[in-house]
């Protein structure tokens, strides 16, 4: 064979490759057990929803993107400030080519807080396996009371967009379902924030508008 085309071959031959090592035709995740405190008086805050969802990807590098949402959990923090999601698994693997990215990715949300996402660090060990962990697992997180109305909508607007993609989006309309505790404190501080003049109108909300069963 021509030497430049065995070159060729073996280049286009990589990504290939790769996702094949990615991907797992079973997922598995262990629990995460973490505190969720004031960034500014160290004090434990009860009443934050934290969300955790494990995406399937699909690509390579920049051109990957999101197959769809393999599992959505959601808990609340108790007067410690402790959340818990137990572990789970294994699960088969919904994607017949996509794998599991960074996960989990977790969400914090409180209102009158700045909204927290979290990942884990990018590195290939976090793509690469069936079992799945936190980084944050046994860690205290700290969140941020927002300075100020404009800070918060800043905050708020951003996190509509986050939750927008994850709950409704076009491939899985329905993913709210998953969530409901964060979709009815969204949309309640949307309400909230419409009383004192502060109107907070989302994406989100209007996704939800037109889906008549959640109404």
């Amino acid at each position: 064979m021509n030497p430049l085309l065995m070159i060729a071959v073996a280049i286009l031959s990589l990504p290939l490759s790769a996702c094949a090592q990615l991907y797992q035709p079973q997922y598995s995740a262990k629990s995460i057990d973490a505190w969720v405190v004031d960034a500014d008086t160290n004090a434990p805050i009860e009443g934050v929803i934290v969300v955790a969802s494990w995406e399937i990807l699909a690509g390579e590098m920049k051109a990957r993107s999101r197959v769809m949402q393999m599992k959505i959990l959601e808990m609340v923090t108790d007067k410690n400030g402790r959340f818990y999601f137990p572990a789970w698994g294994p699960e088969a693997n919904p994607s017949a080519f996509g794998y599991m990215g960074y996960g989990p990715r977790l969400l914090l949300f409180k209102s009158e807080y700045r909204y927290l996402p979290l990942l884990n660090a990018a590195s290939y060990t976090s793509e690469s396996g069936s079992l799945r962990s936190s980084d944050w697992d046994g860690k205290t997180i700290k969140i941020q009371k927002a300075a100020s109305d404009t800070s918060y909508l800043e905050s708020f607007t951003n996190l509509y967009y986050v939750l927008d993609r994850m709950l409704t989006g076009e491939e899985e309309p329905c993913n709210w379902k998953r969530a409901p505790m964060v979709v009815a404190a969204v949309m309640k501080d949307e309400r909230r924030l419409k009383e004192r003049g502060l109107p907070a109108m989302s994406s989100l909300t209007s996704s939800l508008r037109t889906n008549e069963e959640y109404f």
